[in-house]
Formats: C-alpha cells, structure tokens, sequence
C-alpha cells in the first residue's frame, strides 16, 4: 500500500509450504475473502513471479475471463 506521505508498505506476508499455482490460488482467494472483499481487482502484484504465481494468476484470468464470458 501506500500512506498519505507517499511511503510504501508490505500488505500482507504469507508462508507457504510450497511454491505451487495451489497454493497462491488459495492465498489469493483468502486475502479476496478476508481483506479485499470490497475492493477493485489488484493492478499490480510485486513478486519473484515462481513458476507457481504464474501458473495461479494464468488460471485465475482464464476463470474470472471464463465468468465474464457467461455474464453476457
């Protein structure tokens, strides 16, 4: 996040067991429940980018693009 004095700051850390697209997906959806419930999707995410991330915000976009689709 950002303060009002223009100083940023880590929102959340998370240990994990593993590195897997399982477990992102599930802190991502945990965070969406318990923090973000009421906030606009995230623009930037900061991260390493393993080859677990990509795979979870890969399959994340196909689902919320897969919603999107039958909205319509």
């Amino acid at each position: 996040g950002i303060t009002n004095t223009s100083k940023t700051f880590p929102l959340a850390y998370c240990y994990i067991t593993s590195e897997s697209a399982k477990s992102f997906d599930f802190v991502v959806g945990e965070l969406t429940k318990y923090v973000f419930y009421d906030y606009p999707k995230a623009a930037v995410i900061y991260a390493n980018f393993t080859k677990g991330l990509r795979a979870a915000m890969v399959a994340r976009s196909l689902r919320d693009a897969s919603v999107e689709d039958e909205a319509n």
